[in-house]
């Protein structure tokens, strides 16, 4: 089975926000792009579960 990176609504709106603002000052190609970085760094989060540091000062 395959891990799902998910966002946190705040965050998912965040997102957009920021997509929006990109599409309006740079362009949708821009935005685009963004947006596939987004998924792509979420697809290697999801397929690489121990890639990064753990951060247990956050979160215990």
């Amino acid at each position: 089975m395959r891990n799902i990176c998910s966002f946190t609504v705040p965050a998912s709106r965040d997102i957009e926000n920021i997509i929006d603002f990109i599409a309006d000052t740079s362009g949708l190609d821009a935005a685009d792009r963004f947006l596939n970085k987004i998924n792509g760094k979420c697809n290697n989060l999801a397929m690489f579960l121990s890639m990064g540091r753990k951060r247990s000062e956050l979160l215990p």
